[in-house]
């Protein structure tokens, strides 16, 4: 049976003003990014801000019922990053407005390290829900690898620092359609009291400067 709660929309006026100014914040950043960008290419290790829009879809299956959340998703990434190291290390900042869930908001870690194919990420992250006012401390690690110029697969784990159990799994592709926009599907399962079946979907927009 599937089950789809009372749906919130996304267009209601207080959500979309706060849509337009975390959107505002993440595009200036964003734009602040391209000194560093070009230090980078020289090498020299230095601070970038990244950040992204998505549009996502999580579906969530159970034995009792099925749900689908859709969520926009305002993400920053800042990080300490250089061409002749193949690691990195920065800070997530992340706001998902949902439909028909509360809201949350992520801050964690981000560490990855990259090869000529492959590569590992690992995020401690703490998430907070507003409605209810209660917030708990996740782990997500991931292991991707190239298969063409534009195509990724990869497979992700997510789980509960405070039990230290993994609470699912995710197997993903990831697919560039141009410099600003990617693709991304994935199917998987959960673990034990976990989920018996989980799949998202998103479409992601990364701002790029202006160039003149």
């Amino acid at each position: 049976m599937r089950h789809y709660g009372p749906r919130r929309s996304l267009s209601n006026p207080s959500t979309g003003t706060n849509c337009l100014l975390l959107a505002a914040a993440l595009m200036c950043i964003s734009a602040a990014r391209s000194e560093a960008a070009t230090a980078h290419h020289r090498g020299d290790a230095r601070t970038q801000a990244v950040a992204q829009v998505a549009a996502r879809a999580d579906y969530v299956k159970t034995e009792e019922h099925a749900e689908r959340h859709d969520a926009l998703v305002l993400t920053t990434h800042v990080r300490r990053a250089s061409k002749a190291r193949p690691y990195s290390a920065g800070l997530v900042l992340e706001y998902s407005f949902v439909d028909d869930a509360p809201d949350t908001l992520l801050l964690g870690g981000m560490f990855t390290r990259k090869t000529a194919k492959w590569t590992a990420a690992a995020s401690p992250f703490f998430k907070r829900t507003f409605r209810t006012g209660t917030g708990q401390w996740y782990g997500w690690g991931s292991l991707r690898r190239q298969v063409a110029k534009r195509h990724s697969l990869g497979v992700e784990v997510y789980g509960s620092m405070e039990t230290y159990r993994p609470t699912k799994w995710l197997l993903g592709y990831t697919g560039t359609i141009s410099e600003s926009v990617s693709v991304s599907l994935a199917v998987g399962s959960g673990f034990g009291d976990g989920p018996e079946r989980v799949a998202r979907g998103s479409i992601v927009w990364r701002p790029q400067r202006t160039r003149r």
